[in-house]
């Protein structure tokens, strides 16, 4: 006994539905059981009191109609705008005949449609329930105007008892139904305007979270730019102090060639002083430099080789020795140090080795960006020379050691009598 009973208070608080369900078919479910419950119930009283059998056969109809659509929506979940147009023509079907029956505008139908309105309005799709009520209001116009013109189709109640039950039966109906289909689309849209809001407020806190972490990774960045700039602060320092002492050397190298320009080791000083310059230029400009470690080297390769032009150029030439044909091109400072030391050897080599006889000295100096390796090329008109790869001379040696650095590869091809030029990939 318990168990049955148990069964049926769970049947009637699933009435609706599962809880995820859209308030729409719940409502539908709802009030096309009580539909059918009520129009059961309805054949029986009307069968009692002695109601028209066509208006109980009519009711039992109704009954199984609005069951089978319960049982669609709830347990087959055919819930669609297909299965509301279905309910609708069965309603107006129905309840069409019944007003003829059951004393007309007199009866309990004209209650029964202003309910269905409701209920159809609520549970339709937006853009049907203009479309749905338009259908109720000629329905019921179409009616009162058939009773109107044909009186005689109307069948009365028998007795005045007959009405009152009839009416009181329907009239408490429609109020349960309607009072329920409101109370629970009320329900509904207070529990959604409480879960909007807090999910609005979740937004917000989520939203505050975020502006404190922009605030906290701004701050970080501030300070992280703080010390990209204290860094780039002491680098050019760092480079300037460098610098100093490497004019500091060259000022000491320039006092030794003073006191020994008629000695033979004065040769070697200059180019000790040469390979310093090709340093200063560098650290020189790192110093001038706002940001970042790379050299332009256009500006830098024409400085370099002036400084060694001024120093090395023949008292009888006229005009630029040196051309230049060198890519825009920006250089890391570890490279541009090392590239720096192997122009600088080559070309002071070429003004102390290539043009003894030389009338018109030409060096031509190109620097370009192939895709994916640098290429340096260095050719003069000088005399040229027998070049031998074994060759220990300082300034060769120096120039095979950079190239390893650079980890490039050097090819020198000369004759003598052809000038010499000079290949660096790297």
């Amino acid at each position: 006994m318990n168990r049955k009973r148990l069964q049926f208070s769970h049947f009637f608080r699933t009435l609706s539905g599962t809880p995820g369900l859209e308030i729409e078919q719940k409502i539908f479910n709802v009030s096309s059981f009580s539909i059918s419950v009520f129009a059961l119930v309805g054949t029986f009283i009307n069968y009692i009191i002695g109601l028209n059998m066509a208006v109980v056969g009519l009711s039992f109809i109704g009954s199984i109609i609005a069951f089978y659509l319960f049982y669609l929506s709830r347990y087959g979940n055919k819930y669609s705008n297909q299965l509301i147009s279905y309910y609708l023509l069965a309603i107006i079907t129905v309840l069409g005949v019944m007003y003829f029956y059951n004393n007309g505008l007199g009866g309990t139908v004209a209650y029964l449609i202003i309910v269905l309105l409701n209920v159809f309005i609520l549970v339709a799709p937006a853009r049907f329930q203009y479309r749905i009520a338009g259908i109720l209001f000629l329905f019921f116009t179409a009616l009162l105007l058939l009773e109107l013109n044909f009186p005689g189709w109307i069948t009365p109640y028998s007795s005045r008892g007959e009405a009152v039950i009839d009416h009181m039966t329907t009239m408490l109906y429609s109020m349960g139904l309607t009072t329920y289909v409101i109370i629970n689309f009320r329900n509904k849209m207070l529990q959604d305007r409480k879960e909007i809001l807090k999910k609005n407020s979740e937004i917000q806190i989520q939203k505050m979270e975020i502006e404190s972490r922009q605030l906290e990774l701004q701050k970080t960045i501030n300070e992280l730019q703080e010390r990209n700039a204290f860094i780039e602060t002491l680098l050019r320092e760092l480079s300037h102090r460098v610098k100093n002492n490497l004019q500091l050397v060259i000022s000491i190298l320039d006092m030794q060639i003073m006191e020994e320009e008629k000695s033979p080791e004065k040769s070697q000083v200059q180019e000790t002083k040469n390979r310093l310059t090709a340093l200063i230029l560098v650290h020189q400009r790192l110093y001038g430099q706002e940001t970042g470690v790379a050299i332009f080297m256009p500006d830098y390769i024409k400085e370099l080789c002036e400084s060694i032009e001024f120093f090395n150029k023949p008292l009888t030439t006229e005009g630029e020795v040196i051309a230049y044909n060198v890519e825009p091109i920006d250089l890391n400072v570890e490279k541009v140090i090392s590239l720096g030391l192997v122009i600088n050897e080559i070309i002071t080599n070429s003004f102390k080795h290539a043009f003894h006889n030389a009338e018109h000295p030409h060096i031509t100096v190109t620097f370009k960006f192939t895709g994916s390796h640098y290429h340096l090329e260095i050719e003069d008109n000088g005399s040229g020379f027998i070049y031998n790869k074994d060759n220990n001379r300082t300034g060769m040696s120096l120039i095979h050691s950079l190239t390893k650095q650079l980890g490039g590869k050097l090819t020198i091809d000369t004759k003598p009598g052809n000038g010499t030029i000079y290949f660096l990939n790297f």
